[in-house]
């Protein structure tokens, strides 16, 4: 093992380096760039803005992976045992991690302040690699004295060549942390740590760090449409042209522009303002083409996309794109999914490093302090500057000694140049308020004069949707119209929000207006609650999905396929046989795919763990943070949930993981892992919906009818598989039986009709779930995921 990362400072010294701004300096001489790049950039005439660099139509696919620059992706997740040697109290840990033979490349995470054994971080980090071969990260533990030096509790190194070698492809560590020779001999623990390596262009690459501040910020103009289309059957008459508006969403931002009326050819110049996040895959930003409607809410008529590396891939200059529209399938149908184009959009973009936005942020907030226009600060004018806008409790000595360290000349005064060059890339994210920061980043004091911004604060499209008077009407009507990002505040609003892990884009859940109606009346009403006591009730809906269940077995029901696949635009060139090939709409709607359809996540790995389902999910490290996060039912306990103590006693102080299907999802249950089924039992039970408008009205997951297989894994130790029916659902079917082995990914039966749950219960310390989904669990959002995926990994791999 190589050499304990040096830590030999004093306390404010320490607390530094732990919470700096972690963006590596630049190397005194960098590396030559390529010959096209050193050619100098076409200047403009007269002060105007650069001229753009024009991609030609249609827009090339993202750029090739370089060998020679790249984004290694860090997550420091948590560790495990840790144990502080002779300490008897609890631990202030946090972590420090350098590449080995690297200069400036040490970061920090923030200190997990009275942690115990087990703390969690979930920091991300990521480092530009200049023509990587061979890289080894070094990793060291420390636990945060206040008034003496801070204590080394463990160091690892991981070579992470492999990873790079296997671009996109993301690696699970669970490391053992070492001792220096001289500390105690007691095991030091284990830290997890996550790796992706992806490729990267330079302009993108340059600007990295921390994942809790940002990387940059891309400045997007919708400059113009071309030959725009009303619908997919648009003759394109003169006498009947659309009044377009584009919808733009990026993960969880969206934008709205101004509607041009009447005209084919839309001119916006409207602009917005993307802050990217270090450590984030570069995603792709959705453009919505709306048709306004005075009466309704318009249609979404057509859509395209751009990438955000395309868009950033012209750095400092202003790159323009364009795009065909094509036909939405939701409004046009399948059908159109293809073709007619509807039209065309092009956009413009710049993207700018967090370097130059902070060196902005500075110059302007000095130069406003400079009111003898000297370009000067005194270091009374720097400390009540930063007692203003600190985002912590500065001593008048740590603004001195910044100012000092600042005054290379040793003057009285400091210049504004030269202060705001000591300070980027340092200590920015450290001093000011991030929420300060990012209301700057924003603000249109850094556009142009007379720039347009489209208009923003939407949580997803359909917000951003222009109402017409019966979507007023409707809102008007409805007790609550937010769009509520969290299932532990939304179950009373209107609308569910869910993140989709495949598009990196928060999205409305499609629902039934009837059945959505529906169900508020009965789960969300005072006369809903009353009803909902009753026998009568409970033996209504029963009846019901029993029916229902005869129904769709009936040779009839096939006739209903078609108008379903439209409604919720599934996807069959997924499925293993044609819309036709289905006698029953309950043999259409427990489909299996193509195998090529939903890959198995590290096939030849057992300790991978891989979700059951395509579902909205939810993961929680216990049941006591399932409650507290989302699941309020009194009765949500697992005795009650598995059906005894006894069989709950192997999982007290286990995690959980809630896999909710909507009737438009593949609707076949898989095993998450490698195992044998030891037992399966049924629990009777109604059926109350498990749409997260009835989670905290009834206690669903307890009183609904279900089934509990326990599955025995080598590597996870003992699973408890729930499958949860639901109102609607005629049955549950398996497609294996007590004793059989299963391997992770392999078929374990189906639902027919209508929603329902699978939920996953864990024995204590044998998961560790993936980061991704843990964030938006903390967060109460669902995320829509796909059966084969990720799901977690062993705790002890």
């Amino acid at each position: 093992m190589g050499g304990i990362i040096s830590r030999k400072k004093n306390k404010k010294e320490n607390k530094e380096t732990s919470s700096a701004l972690t963006t590596p300096r630049q190397e005194p001489t960098p590396a030559p760039a390529p010959a096209d790049a050193q050619k100098p950039p076409e200047q403009p005439v007269d002060g105007a803005p650069p001229v753009p660099k024009k991609i030609s139509e249609p827009a090339p696919p993202d750029p090739a992976p370089s060998s020679s620059v790249g984004i290694l992706h860090v997550t420091v997740f948590q560790a495990c045992d840790l144990n502080p040697g002779t300490r008897i109290d609890k631990t202030d840990p946090y972590v420090v991690l350098e590449m080995v033979d690297v200069k400036d490349s040490q970061f920090s995470t923030g200190v997990a302040w009275n942690a115990g054994s087990s703390p969690l971080w979930r920091e991300n980090f990521a480092f530009r690699l200049s023509s990587p071969s061979s890289v080894t990260l070094k990793f060291a533990v420390w636990d945060k004295d206040t008034y003496t030096e801070d204590d080394l509790l463990g160091e690892a190194t991981l070579d992470v060549t492999e990873c790079i070698g296997a671009i996109g492809k993301s690696f699970d560590h669970m490391i053992p942390l070492q001792r220096a020779a001289s500390s105690s001999e007691k095991p030091a623990g284990r830290i997890r740590i996550m790796v992706k390596y992806l490729a990267a262009p330079s302009s993108v690459a340059d600007s990295l760090g921390s994942a809790t501040h940002p990387a940059g910020v891309l400045t997007l103009v919708l400059e113009e449409g071309k030959q725009i289309r009303e619908s997919a059957k648009d003759s394109m008459s003169a006498l009947n042209k659309p009044d377009p508006y584009v919808v733009v969403s990026l993960g969880e931002q969206t934008f709205r522009s101004a509607t041009k009326f009447k005209t084919r050819d839309p001119v916006w110049k409207e602009t917005i303002r993307f802050v990217l996040q270090r450590g984030h895959q570069y995603q792709t930003i959705r453009f919505s083409m709306h048709d306004r409607d005075l009466m309704t809410s318009g249609d979404v008529i057509s859509l395209c996309d751009f990438s955000v590396t395309e868009l950033a891939a012209g750095g400092g200059e202003s790159v323009v794109l364009s795009r065909d529209l094509l036909p939405n399938p939701a409004r046009w149908g399948a059908a159109f999914q293809d073709g007619p184009v509807m039209g065309k959009l092009t956009v413009s973009a710049t993207f700018e490093p967090i370097r130059e936005v902070e060196q902005r942020f500075w110059l302007q907030w000095f130069g406003a302090l400079d009111v003898d226009h000297s370009g000067c600060l005194q270091a009374e004018e720097f400390a009540t500057f930063l007692s203003a806008v600190s985002s912590k409790s500065l001593m008048e000595a740590d603004a001195k000694r910044i100012f000092d360290e600042a005054n290379t000349n040793n003057d009285e005064g400091v210049t504004i140049a030269e202060l705001a060059e000591y300070l980027v890339g340092k200590r920015a994210a450290d001093l000011i308020d991030p929420n300060l920061l990012s209301a700057w980043l924003s603000s249109p004091v850094n556009l142009a004069p007379g720039t347009k911004q489209m208009a923003g604060g939407f949580a997803v499209e359909s917000e951003a949707r222009v109402q017409g008077l019966f979507g007023m009407l409707s809102d008007w009507t409805s007790n609550d119209n937010s769009y509520v990002k969290g299932l532990n505040q939304g179950e009373k609003a209107k609308h569910i929000l869910v993140w989709n892990r495949e598009k990196a884009l928060l999205e409305e859940e499609v629902i039934n207006p009837a059945i959505n109606l529906g169900m508020r009346l009965l789960y969300q009403s005072a006369f809903g609650a009353m009803l909902r006591k009753t026998n009568k009730t409970k033996d209504m809906i029963k009846a019901m999905s029993e029916d229902q269940g005869r129904k769709y077995n009936k040779p009839d029901s096939k006739d209903k396929i078609a108008g379903f696949v439209e409604t919720f635009h599934i996807n069959m060139e997924e499925a293993a046989l044609p819309i036709d090939g289905y006698e029953t709409f309950n043999a259409f709607f427990a489909r299996k795919l193509q195998p090529s359809a939903r890959p198995i996540a590290s096939p030849e790995d057992p300790k991978v763990a891989v979700q059951p389902a395509d579902c909205r999910l939810m993961v929680f490290d216990t049941l006591d943070e399932a409650t507290s996060l989302w699941v309020k039912g009194k009765a949500f306990t697992l005795p009650a949930l598995l059906g005894s103590e006894e069989a709950a006693r192997p999982f007290v102080g286990g995690a959980i993981s809630i896999h909710r299907l909507a009737p438009q999802d593949y609707h076949r249950f898989h095993s998450p892992v490698d195992g044998r089924i030891t037992n399966r039992h049924p629990i009777p039970g109604d059926l109350w919906t498990v749409n997260p408008v009835a989670i905290n009205m009834v206690d669903v997951f307890t009183e609904n009818k279900r089934t509990v297989t326990h599955i025995s894994s080598d590597v996870f130790g003992e699973v408890a598989y729930v499958n949860v029916g639901a109102h609607m659902v005629g049955a549950m079917e398996f497609t294996a039986q007590e004793g059989e082995t299963m391997t992770k990914g392999q078929d374990y039966g189906y639902f027919e009709f209508g929603g329902s749950t699978v939920i996953c219960v864990w024995q204590k310390d044998k998961i560790l779930f993936n980061g991704d989904i843990i964030a938006k669990s903390k967060e109460s959002t669902e995320m829509l995921v796909k059966m084969g995926t990720p799901l977690g990994v062993a705790f002890n791999s």
